[in-house]
C-alpha cells in the first residue's frame, strides 16, 4: 500500500495540476519577495504599513473584517494577534445585526477595527464596506482599511496573510512579549494529542 501511495504522489507531481500548483507557488514566492521588502524592520514606520497598523492596534481589542476573498486572511490575523501579540482579537461579520452592536457602546472604545479588502471583489462587496463606514461613523473606531495588493485572488490572499504576520509580530514586540510560539498553546496541543 505504501508503494501505491508513493506511485500516486510521484504521478501527481508530474501531472498538469501538480505542475500548475508548483508554478503558482513559484509565482507567489516571487511576488511576495518583492512585497515584504516594505514591511521589514529596517523600513521607517512612516513608510511601513505593518508597523503603522501595529501601533494603531496595541492596547486594544482588535476586530478584523475581511472581504469574502480575504476571509481566511482575517482569521489568520486574529490568530496572530492572539498568539504572537497576546492580544484579544476576533473576526467580525459585516452583517446588519453585528453592525447595530456598535451603536450603543461607550463613546471611548478600546477597539481597533481593521478591514481587509480585495478590490477584485464585486461592486456590492465594496459598497458594503463603504456603507458600514458611513453608517457607523462616530459610533465605532475609524477602521484601518487595508487594500490587498496582487493581480489575482491568490496573490492577494498570500499578500494579506504575510502582512498579518508582520503586523502581529510587531504588535507583540510593542506589547513587550516574545512573539514566538506560546508555551500555553504548545502545552494545550500536546494535551489534545494524548
Amino acid at each position: 500500500m505504501l508503494d501505491d501511495l508513493k506511485m500516486i504522489h510521484q504521478r501527481d507531481t508530474h501531472d498538469a495540476l501538480g505542475q500548475a500548483e508548483k508554478q503558482w507557488l513559484q509565482n507567489g514566492a516571487g511576488f511576495l519577495r518583492t512585497e515584504v521588502q516594505a514591511w521589514l524592520p529596517t523600513v521607517p514606520t512612516k513608510h511601513n504599513i505593518a508597523k503603522q497598523i501595529a501601533l494603531e492596534s496595541i492596547g486594544k481589542s482588535v476586530v478584523i473584517y475581511g472581504s469574502p476573498l480575504l476571509t481566511r486572511a482575517a482569521q489568520h490575523w486574529k490568530e496572530g494577534f492572539n498568539e504572537h501579540a497576546r492580544q484579544l482579537a476576533w473576526v467580525g461579520d459585516l452583517t446588519p445585526t453585528e453592525l447595530v452592536g456598535w451603536t450603543k457602546q461607550p463613546t471611548i472604545k478600546l477597539y481597533a477595527v481593521i478591514e481587509l479588502i480585495s478590490e477584485l471583489e464585486p461592486a456590492h462587496v465594496q459598497k458594503m464596506f463603504e456603507q458600514s463606514a458611513r453608517q457607523l461613523s462616530g459610533l465605532r473606531p475609524e477602521p484601518v482599511r487595508v487594500y490587498a495588493t496582487g493581480k489575482t485572488p491568490e496573490e492577494q490572499l498570500l499578500w494579506a496573510l504575510n502582512l498579518g504576520d508582520f503586523v502581529t509580530i510587531y504588535t507583540g514586540l510593542l506589547n513587550g512579549v516574545n512573539p514566538r510560539p506560546v508555551e500555553l498553546v504548545e502545552k494545550f496541543k500536546k494535551m489534545m494529542e494524548e
